[in-house]
Order: structure tokens, then sequence, then C-alpha cells
């Protein structure tokens, strides 16, 4: 399997353009791509409908987002958490992109970066030297997309290793990083809510974190408790009909599963 795959394609910049070119006045003043990393394995359609909750949270808070991006993970980092149940870092690249095919404004980059962080900053900075002229020496700004069950695994990760550093060392480890945390779907979400809004968001801001809380319900966009493993479930089972009627699954990313000769 292919471990971290070299990231050399261009990334879609007649949609950035498009975008650049429906913003007007100071909008233009707060530009942002939105980026999500994770297994993706496979993508379903919580995932876009979670990145499209984000985005009108985003820019009812002022942002103008210019692109969001869908950024797998390595194979590596997959193998390490699901052993031999996990799709190659391809196939699940193949699939987030049959998944955005019909967003005008979404696309998948093939960076194989497990870090968050990592993967948005290393898409920002391609973006800006692909939109240079653009931009017209404009900041653009990259906003990471995470669930708050993840986001709270990895702030309050974060927090607690920066809290056992020596106190004269103890200075922000981030410069302007942002997070966008989406409340999660079931019983856990009023709990994830206020862990974010009474500690997790004053916390990381002590290392430099701004993190940005988001709820599709309020925003009439609500989301749906689905998550990849009830999708395998019912992929292991080869229940077409099932995931059919669930519609959990873009109609091609579907097609291309049950076609396929291997799940």
């Amino acid at each position: 399997m292919n471990d971290k795959p070299h990231w050399s394609e261009p990334l879609p910049i007649q949609m950035i353009r498009s975008r650049f070119s429906s913003l007007r006045g100071n909008q233009l003043d707060h530009l942002a791509v939105m980026v999500v990393s994770g297994s993706f394995n496979p993508v379903h359609t919580q995932h876009i409908r979670a990145m499209e909750a984000a985005r009108i949270g985003l820019e009812r808070a002022g942002w103008a987002i210019a692109g969001g991006f869908l950024a797998p993970s390595s194979d590596s980092y997959l193998q390490g958490k699901l052993n031999s149940h996990g799709l190659s870092f391809s196939r699940r690249t193949e699939l987030c992109c049959l998944a955005t095919q019909d967003s005008n404004w979404l696309a998948v980059c093939s960076l194989g970066e497990f870090s968050s962080y990592r993967a948005c900053t290393r898409i920002r900075e391609q973006v800006e030297r692909q939109c240079a002229g653009l931009l017209e020496g404009r900041t653009l700004t990259g906003l990471e997309v995470m669930g708050s069950d993840t986001a709270i695994r990895i702030m309050d990760k974060l927090v607690e290793e920066w809290a056992t550093t020596d106190v004269g060392g103890r200075q922000p480890w981030y410069h302007s990083r942002i997070v966008c945390c989406i409340v999660r779907p079931g019983p856990e979400s009023s709990a994830d809510t206020d862990r974010v809004l009474k500690f997790t968001a004053a916390r990381a801001a002590e290392i430099g974190i701004s993190v940005i809380l988001v709820d599709g319900a309020l925003e009439a966009f609500p989301l749906e408790a689905v998550s990849s493993t009830d999708v395998r479930e019912l992929l292991q089972k080869r229940d077409w009909e099932g995931l059919r009627a669930r519609r959990w699954l873009h109609p091609e990313v579907l097609r291309s599963l049950e076609t396929s000769t291997g799940v």
C-alpha cells in the first residue's frame, strides 16, 4: 500500500476562481478555504452535509469561503485503525471525488496527510500559490473542520501536553490556527457542546487555537447520526438495498462499490 502519496496535482483553480468572482466588498477581507481530513472509509453523505453545515455557519460568522476540500488520510494511518478493513488510499480518494462531483465548491486533494493541521496548512499554501493573482495580496485563512468528538479529543490532548511543558517555555504552539467544530449528532451532542463551550475552546485559545462551534440543527441544516462503521457493516454484508434505502452514500459512490469486484 502507498504510505503517503506524493501530492503534485494542481487544485481545481477554476472552481476557486468562480467562487472568488462571486465575492464582493468586505467579503474579500475574510477569505478562507475549509479542509476536513479523515479516513473516509468510505465517504458518506454526512461527511458532505457536515461541510455544508460548517460553511453556512462560517459564512454567517463573516467568513467568505473560497472552497472546501476533503483530504483522505494515508494507508498507514488507516491500517493502524482498522487493520484489514480499510479501502486503499486511491480507492478512498476516488470515492471522495464521486461524492463531491455535484458540488460547485467542494473538491478532493490527494495529500495523504493524517494531521488535520498539516493538511490544512499545505492546502492553504497551495491555493495561495496557484491563486496569487486572484488574491492580490489578500490573506487566505485555512479553516480545519472537525466533528465535536474529534475536536474535543485532539484539542484536550494538545492542551494536556502543553500544560506539562516548562512554565518558562509555555508559549502558544500555534499562530492563528482555527478549528471549526461541528456538533456531532446523537445522544452526546449536548455534552459535547457544553464541553467545547465551557472548557475546550478556552483552553485551546491558550495554545493559539481558535475554536468555532457550529451546530447544523441551529443552522437549519441538521445532520444524521451516521458513521463509516455503520456503512462498513452493511458493505461487508453486501446489503446494497439496505444502503440504498438509508441513502447514506452518494448514488455514484454506492454504484461504484456495488459494481466493484471487492468492497
